[in-house]
């Protein structure tokens, strides 16, 4: 088996991740299951991808996880073949050099999308990502590292051939979706052509704070590379500058109304902005307690942007 991830490892340059090493040395014949689900909300999560072994070959034998012939000839090596168009993929559309494909879905569209560990060119880990070979500038984050996601040692076994690596965290706080209950909005990040275009920020702001946040607009003003926006709340004034001849929200404002709440006593909620996997040029935004917050940090791939 292992002349197979030494041929990957010297065209690569370095040695492939230790947890994958670690995990490839302890199976056995069963075929198993990584599901992606609970990572994001992108289509291409919501599979379940099986594990390719080294010695894995595209025979008939292996019924559901027989893989089509268009992507891996019948009894060819799939790891090695897998590896050799992914990564050709990859480096053409994703400008990444440095790839591993160790899994693969014949669930989604297509049955054409992989699980893969994509490195800088020192061998570090950026990412493990799905790469489809029909939608290919789709690059869908799962996670940083496979142990962040899956308990590798724990693994439930579902009949006599498969298996399923157990989820980390509970199925409860496994989405942002079901821990805000709502109570959020995901706004496009370029979508402020002019100052005056933040108005409907604020007003989002204000929607999601069910009270807390009550600002009258006083005005709204752009000059150069620099946009102003004045504020009163309860008959005080409050006054930012955020950066002007863009088309991008400045997430600065989330500090400004964040600092107008604590002024006006307002400190056991705060609102925050996160980014997930699915998300491209959006971005999140909710008035989250301290506890939801830290719920929020457990989330992969979600990230917390302000917060």
């Amino acid at each position: 088996m292992d002349h197979i991830l030494k041929q990957i490892e010297r065209n690569l340059g370095f040695q492939l991740p230790l947890e994958i090493r670690a995990l490839y040395e302890k199976l056995n014949d069963n075929y198993y299951l990584f599901d992606t689900r609970p990572y994001g909300s992108h289509w291409l999560l919501n599979a379940d991808y099986f594990l390719v072994k080294p010695e894995d070959r595209n025979t008939g034998e292996r019924g559901e996880f027989f893989i089509k012939d268009f992507y891996v000839s019948e009894d060819e090596n799939i790891l090695e073949s897998l590896n050799q168009k992914v990564s050709k993929s990859i480096k053409e559309h994703w400008s990444e050099d440095k790839v591993f494909v160790f899994a693969w879905s014949n669930d989604v569209v297509e049955k054409d999308a992989s699980l893969v560990y994509v490195f800088d060119n020192d061998g570090e880990v950026k990412g493990i990502y799905v790469h489809s070979l029909n939608y290919v500038e789709d690059k869908v984050l799962v996670a940083k590292r496979l142990s962040d996601i899956f308990r590798l040692d724990d693994i439930n076994i579902e009949s006599s051939r498969k298996a399923r690596f157990a989820i980390k965290g509970s199925k409860e706080t496994s989405s942002y979706k079901e821990l805000l209950k709502g109570a959020y909005k995901v706004i496009d990040l370029e979508s402020v052509d002019d100052v005056k275009d933040y108005e409907y920020i604020i007003e989002i702001f204000s929607n999601l704070s069910g009270g807390k946040f009550t600002p009258i607009i006083k005005s709204l003003k752009e000059q150069g590379v620099i946009r102003s926006i004045d504020l009163e709340i309860d008959g005080d004034g409050y006054s930012t500058q955020l950066l002007g001849d863009t088309g991008y929200v400045d997430l600065k404002i989330i500090d400004f109304v964040n600092e107008c709440l604590i002024d006006k006593g307002h400190t056991r909620k705060k609102f925050i902005a996160f980014s997930d996997a699915s998300f491209g040029q959006e971005v999140g935004v909710a008035f989250a307690s301290k506890s939801i917050l830290k719920a929020l940090r457990q989330l992969r791939p979600l990230e917390i942007l302000k917060g």
